[in-house]
């Protein structure tokens, strides 16, 4: 019996550890209450827009535009991204769908106060994107 019960425990470890550990980060974004899109969580798409390859760096970035209303919780997610470059891309790629990532115009709203400046110039620029004739981009950006 005790040697079923160090058994079990053993197993039980090995499995917790490879669903923690898988590449994909989908148990950790479940478990973190991510937002999904394609089937990957935002810290999933966070990394790929980290990526250093070229071909990553051209196609996560148009999965994620051409994905319009469905990728829109990611890319509001990703706004808050512990890495300055997730969040400016995060703005960019949102900036770059105009009127369609209008959902995400208070998330933006906020990266306005965001410590690093290439990021607050970013959400800047994605806002006029979003909105372009909205008073309330302008007072946004006036009161920043």
């Amino acid at each position: 019996m005790k040697k079923f019960a160090v058994v079990l425990v053993v197993l039980v470890v090995a499995a917790a550890a490879g669903a923690w550990f898988e590449p994909t980060r989908s148990v950790r974004g479940w478990i973190n209450g991510e937002p999904f899109y394609q089937d990957r969580p935002a810290s999933w798409w966070g990394q790929r827009l980290l990526s250093q390859e070229p071909a990553a760096q051209v196609q996560f970035p148009k999965r994620l535009t051409e994905g319009g209303t469905a990728s829109i919780p990611v890319l509001k997610n990703l706004l808050a991204a512990p890495e300055p470059e997730v969040r400016w891309q995060a703005a960019s790629l949102l900036g770059k769908m105009g009127p369609a990532a209008a959902a995400a115009f208070e998330a933006l709203v906020a990266v306005l106060a965001d410590v690093d400046s290439h990021v607050r110039q970013v959400a800047a620029i994605a806002l006029g994107d979003l909105h372009p004739d909205d008073p309330r981009v302008v007072q946004a950006l006036v009161d920043r």
